[in-house]
């Protein structure tokens, strides 16, 4: 069986429950229509469409005056709610609207009284005129309805709904209630943490003391080598006497000759060194 004809249990009071199989689509036109002793429906996720699918602008009273109906599961499969399809339940306390839901149409729900609670999804975007009119226990249909962009003539009138929570983008019909306040925006995120500051490079490692005493006794013996080279006699010249005859008479001593300028800087330059060298190796480790 895949669909349930249109009037197939019209006035069936005495049916008191209701089994579909999940190989039903549709359900037809007034097909449950004053079921009065009918306490409970789930319909299953294989029904696409409630009421006359070939004429779409016909008022489709499904489970119309169905007045022991208290609760209604609705397929995940529905698009919308169909015009009157549950109009008159007044045992209904609560309906959730599945997710896929886009449109409710004309007195959807109208005269349940004893609905106190229709939670409305954010995929609807269409509420037609009297879809819960004279629903006067209505008080709570969600916080914020933003997909919503028509709401219909009389569709909340004689609820108790006090504002409608819809944007300001909607188109709402008059003979409802006024707009909630735009809720607020939520706040923005905090800024993410600075990153903390990188850790004071280490001090260089301290050179060992053997270390440093070996340095400056080395520059130590190289000033003092330097200074013996810089300051020692040049050595005699050679004699050729037995070549060229009787020998000259010896000539006198030069007098010691004095370090050229360069040799003092350079002396000066190594002794600083030499001194900061030692320095050093004087200092703790």
């Amino acid at each position: 069986m895949t669909s349930i004809g249109e009037k197939a249990f019209q006035n069936c009071d005495k049916l008191s429950s209701l089994n579909l199989p999940p190989t039903v689509t549709t359900i037809g036109r007034r097909a449950f229509f004053g079921c009065s002793g009918l306490p409970s429906v789930v319909i299953p996720d294989s029904v696409t469409f409630l009421g006359d699918i070939t004429d779409e602008t016909s008022s489709d009273q499904v489970f119309m005056s169905c007045t022991g109906l208290t609760s209604v599961t609705l397929s995940a499969s529905l698009n919308r709610i169909t015009a009157r399809t549950f109009e008159g339940c007044t045992s209904l306390t609560d309906i959730i609207i599945p997710a896929g839901v886009t449109e409710i149409e004309e007195a959807a729900f109208k005269g349940c009284t004893a609905l106190e609670s229709a939670s409305i999804p954010d995929s609807v975007t269409y509420i037609d005129q009297k879809a819960f009119r004279s629903c006067t226990s209505l008080s709570d249909v969600g916080a914020w309805l933003p997909g919503v962009v028509y709401v219909g003539r009389y569709a909340f009138e004689s609820t108790n709904i006090t504002c409608l929570p819809v944007g300001a983008h909607a188109s709402v019909e008059t003979d409802n209630p006024d707009l909630c306040p735009a809720p607020p925006s939520p706040p923005s995120p905090p800024s993410p943490p600075c990153p903390p500051p990188s850790p004071p490079s280490p001090p260089p490692p301290a050179r060992p003391l053997l270390t440093k005493v070996i340095s400056a006794a080395v520059v130590a013996a190289a000033v003092k080598r330097i200074h013996e080279l810089l300051t020692a006699d040049p050595p005699p010249p050679p004699s050729f006497s037995h070549l060229s005859g009787p020998a000259d008479p010896p000539s006198p001593p030069s007098p010691p000759s004095s370090p050229p300028p360069a040799f003092h800087v350079l002396k000066t330059v190594i002794a600083a060194a030499a001194v900061k060298l030692i320095r050093e190796a004087n200092e703790p480790i």
